[in-house]
């Protein structure tokens, strides 16, 4: 596939997909719908109601499902095993995404350390992961794809192709005037 085929499909896949979450806010009812918004709007207006259960059991019983949920460096530990799966060496990922080898190291070593949005989708490239794997990758660090961001979608998009170049991942950034990876 050439560029100008590339950019084609970008474009149709972001006009399609992508969600002006700034033109929407300032009207809830374009945001969530008239009837979600309605169901919002009654739901809080019967707020007022008395729970079922006792707070101290419902307390119980949210710090059970975050004890049961919650596992202690599950990022690191999936980073650390994509690495090892595909035979990647942090050199390789620098290369492939230029994130720094302190901060893989920072991240594999298990530490507290909790990477932001974008090296995380770095990482998702230097990787070579694909769109599902990307999806569980982000959600292990607290994040997702969002429709209403134009970088989201245009890495969700070649991830989906296959596309891994930075070189082209970054000219599409760059139609778009989002930052470029490893800019």
């Amino acid at each position: 596939m050439n560029v100008d085929e590339l950019r084609k499909e970008l474009k149709k896949y972001i006009d399609s997909n992508y969600v002006d979450i700034k033109a929407k806010i300032s009207n809830p009812v374009l945001l969530l719908g008239k009837s979600s918004f309605m169901h919002k709007r009654r739901a809080a207006d019967s707020a007022w109601c008395e729970p079922e259960e006792s707070t101290e059991n419902m307390l119980c019983s949210v710090g059970d499902f975050i004890e049961d949920s919650y596992e202690e460096n599950a990022f690191a530990k999936a980073l650390n095993l994509y690495m090892y799966e595909r035979d990647i060496t942090t050199a390789m990922i620098y290369e492939r995404c230029f994130v720094d080898r302190k901060l893989i190291s920072k991240i594999t070593a298990g530490s507290n350390y909790h990477p932001s949005k974008n090296t995380v989708l770095s990482l998702c490239i230097g990787l070579r992961l694909n769109v599902e794997e990307s999806e569980k990758f982000l959600e292990l660090a607290g994040f997702s794809f969002s429709n209403g961001s134009r970088y989201d979608l245009i890495i969700k998009y070649m991830l989906m192709k296959g596309i891994y170049d930075l070189d082209t991942i970054n000219d599409m950034l760059y139609d778009y005037n989002e930052p470029c990876i490893g800019a």
